[in-house]
């Protein structure tokens, strides 16, 4: 598979199996060697370096398990960038002790939130938080009241840049 073939979120769709079976492959990625040689997406690191005085939070769905992963690999492409790291563990699904995206966010008190997941982003927009939803092939259906839909790093770094008044 390439990206563009990844249009669904739910890759046992896509993938056959079960979502478990997903779940344990993905698992089994942040577990790997592999998982140190993804590279950040294009414009990214410039961006969130352009962006180094503002306060950035990680909310991410990984599970807590992949944390020593995550902050290696954070650490290596973006080196002291991020005040906090929220891993949620949400791709297998919400439990009664997991929080949300839009609970972690409204708790660190999040004025603007990047995501490439559309549930996420009407989730996170229906608690008033703005969302830039970054343009992916599996989010391809009507961009929610209170995002806004982007193709590029660049744009989203312009984004913020105007609405801090720059």
């Amino acid at each position: 598979f390439v990206r563009e073939q990844v249009t669904d979120y739910q890759l046992h769709l896509l993938l056959g199996g079960t979502k478990e079976d997903i779940h344990d492959l993905i698992d089994e990625f942040y577990s790997s060697e592999n998982h140190a040689f993804v590279s950040p997406v294009l414009g990214a690191v410039e961006a969130l370096h352009a962006l180094k005085d503002h306060n950035l939070v990680l909310i991410s769905a990984r599970p807590e398990h992949a944390r020593t992963a995550t902050e290696k690999w954070l650490s290596e492409h973006f080196p002291g960038l991020f005040k906090n790291v929220h891993l949620t563990g949400l791709y297998r699904g919400k439990t009664k002790d997991t929080k949300s995206k839009e609970e972690i966010a409204r708790e660190c008190g999040v004025d603007v939130f990047i995501e490439d997941s559309l549930s996420h982003a009407i989730k996170i927009t229906a608690t008033g938080i703005p969302v830039i939803l970054i343009d992916t092939p599996w989010n391809q259906a009507e961009t929610p009241d209170g995002a806004t839909r982007v193709f590029t790093w660049k744009e989203i770094l312009t984004l913020l840049q105007e609405r801090a008044g720059h």
